[in-house]
């Protein structure tokens, strides 16, 4: 076994099955929200993906990054949040009308700032490959269990037990191959 799958096996025998209590996947529960609650995670995602983006698309043309180019970075997230701060409408229209905090977008800015100043590392892209794997192979497992031809389904279907996700999760670890770009 290489040295990625025995860390992905570590991980994943961390893992609590058994406290794992909501279905993990949250874009589908958000479906069941009020709208307004919805609207406003969408925004939320929206807006801190814009700034994600910019760094991972940066990192990724940028395996190496100078301390210049870090600084630069640094000064685009701050210059980020500082709109976000000062209420520009164009930049977060919605903050105001569904009273969203300037608190995560802090956090999310904070860790921005250390995933700038980190290398990337084959190994962490295949980890986030992996968990892109996990994700879609726990969709799948619910998509498995519904009987499109006969529009039937169960709740005990929609939401599988925790045996069941540790079963899919490790053999998805256990099939996993990264592909690199």
């Amino acid at each position: 076994m290489n040295e990625p799958t025995a860390t992905y096996l570590d991980l994943f025998y961390a893992i609590d099955f058994e406290k794992i209590i909501d279905h993990p996947n949250i874009l589908i529960a958000a479906n069941f929200w009020d709208n307004d609650r919805y609207k406003a995670a969408k925004v939320c995602y929206k807006v801190m993906r814009h700034i994600d983006d910019l760094i991972d698309n940066y990192k990724t043309a940028h395996p190496v990054i100078s301390k210049a180019e870090q600084k630069q970075l640094t000064i685009d997230v701050e210059s980020w949040l500082e709109t976000l701060k000062n209420g520009s409408n164009e930049a977060f229209p919605s903050r105001e009308t569904f009273k969203i905090p300037v608190w995560p977008m802090e956090a999310f800015a904070k860790s921005m700032s250390y995933d700038i100043s980190q290398e990337i590392q084959p190994y962490l892209c295949s980890r986030s490959q992996l968990s892109l794997d996990i994700i879609f192979n726990l969709y799948l497992m619910v998509y498995e269990r519904i009987d499109a031809s006969n529009s039937n389904f169960t709740a005990e279907g929609l939401n599988p037990t925790a045996e069941e996700v540790k079963k899919r999760v490790h053999e998805t670890i256990l099939a996993f191959q990264p592909s690199y770009l």
